[in-house]
Order: structure tokens, then C-alpha cells, then sequence
């Protein structure tokens, strides 16, 4: 069974979407798995008028930092196991 869920939130998209169409202008601008769409095709998103979800910029945030993430974050949950486990806290 598939769901369509359209939305504004990317946080959304990247929690309960396992692939992604991204539209501008009535056209298809992107299309494929969540991940890929978020991390691969970046540049065609600001293109589309869409940022990716406020986790994957947190994450590069801390990394610039010296934070050793490990791994990529679509949601804060994946984010707050990633820190978890670079702190050494669990």
C-alpha cells in the first residue's frame, strides 16, 4: 500500500517518506529515496526553492566543530543517537 503526503515540511518528508518527488513550476525537479534526494542532489533543491531538513544542517554544524558524527541524520532522532553515541553516553 502506498500513502502520497504532501507537504511544506522537509523535517516531515525525511520522517515518513521512503522516496520523494520534488515539484517547481507543475514539473518534476527530483525524484527517488529520501536520503538521496537530501543529500545528493542539494543543490537542486535550493534550485526548487526547498532546504533539507534542520537535522542534516545541525549535524554539519557539530562536525565543522569537531563532533564525530558518524553516519547521516534525517531526523533529530537519528541526529540524537548519532551525539549519543559520539559522546560515548551510551
Amino acid at each position: 500500500m502506498g500513502v502520497i503526503l504532501i507537504t511544506h515540511s522537509m523535517e516531515e518528508a525525511a520522517r515518513y517518506a521512503q522516496r520523494i518527488v520534488v515539484m517547481g513550476g507543475g514539473q518534476i525537479c527530483l525524484e527517488g529515496s529520501t536520503r538521496e534526494i537530501f543529500l545528493r542532489d542539494r543543490a537542486e533543491l535550493l534550485k526548487a526553492m526547498v532546504d533539507v531538513p534542520e537535522s542534516i544542517k545541525l549535524a554539519e554544524e557539530l562536525k565543522s566543530a569537531g563532533l564525530p558524527l558518524e553516519g547521516v541524520h534525517l531526523t533529530k532522532e537519528e541526529l540524537v543517537q548519532a551525539i549519543t553515541k559520539a559522546k560515548g553516553w551510551a
